[in-house]
């Protein structure tokens, strides 16, 4: 929620050193009003956001990652049960990079 994201922010801003851009997606609390409020506060700690398109899966890395999880690295007999599908995804996730890799270009 807005609450969630501005405590995050605000922690996230008292760590940085120069100017930073941070990509976000349009959740509907990205565009609640005190948000926008803290925005405008955060650009003179020269924090900058940039908001993707309305609909830009290509643009959104996880996305592409779970794309990825669901289309190629899971299998039927992942989703057997609930325990084993989530063995499964800490198994995958945990080696993103290793094991399973992805183009992100």
């Amino acid at each position: 929620n807005a609450d969630a994201f501005i405590a995050f922010v605000d922690d996230f801003a008292q760590n940085i050193h120069k100017k930073t851009v941070v990509l976000i997606d349009n959740v509907p609390f990205h565009h609640a009003a005190k948000v926008k409020a803290k925005i405008k506060e955060w650009k003179t700690k020269n924090l900058f956001f940039q908001f993707l398109p309305p609909y830009s899966p290509e643009l959104n890395w996880i996305e592409i990652l779970w794309r990825n999880i669901k289309n190629k690295w899971l299998s039927p007999i992942d989703y057997s049960s609930f325990k084993q599908l989530q063995a499964s995804l800490e198994k995958i996730i945990n080696n993103v990079g290793t094991s399973y890799l992805i183009n992100f270009n």
